[in-house]
């Protein structure tokens, strides 16, 4: 019985979030912040309002290279930083981890 009141309690919160996103999704179009959108992506002026701000699209067309060089730094200087630590940071080891 006491499984059967949680899983109400459950479904009950989910739906109340599911009706709050809703909201949230349908009305964040419609809201202005110094003229720009909260969220809006106009193919017809080729911009993208985001938070107040709208970005050219011309300088959106660099972002899939940002993210792209940003991200991969990361993996780059993680696979590094966990072999200097396996290995030790000695001068020594230094040649093994760079070969």
């Amino acid at each position: 019985m006491e499984q059967v009141r949680n899983v109400r309690q459950y479904l009950k919160k989910r739906y109340v979030m599911y009706f709050i996103t809703t909201i949230l999704i349908l009305t964040i179009p419609f809201i202005r912040i110094n003229g720009n959108h909260i969220f809006l992506l106009s193919f017809d002026h080729k911009q993208l309002h985001l938070l107040g701000v709208a970005f050219d699209a011309r300088a959106l067309s660099y972002a899939f290279f940002v993210n792209f060089n940003v991200f991969s730094n990361l993996f780059y200087d993680d696979s590094c930083g966990t072999r200097l630590v396996r290995v030790g940071l000695s001068a020594d080891n230094l040649s093994r981890v760079v070969s």
